[in-house]
């Protein structure tokens, strides 16, 4: 059973560091489209 947490922990310490990398260098572009929305003064009681 030793053996089989040590996969385990080994699988996940890889993919946590995947994640890692692959959010590091991910070139996410920016948004293009701005958003503008309207609120109404009734939900901002005085």
């Amino acid at each position: 059973m030793n053996s089989y947490a040590q996969i385990g922990i080994l699988l996940f310490a890889l993919l946590l560091i995947g994640g890692i990398f692959a959010l590091g260098f991910w070139d996410v572009p920016a948004p293009s489209n701005t958003v503008e929305t309207e609120l109404d003064d009734s939900r901002f009681p005085r």
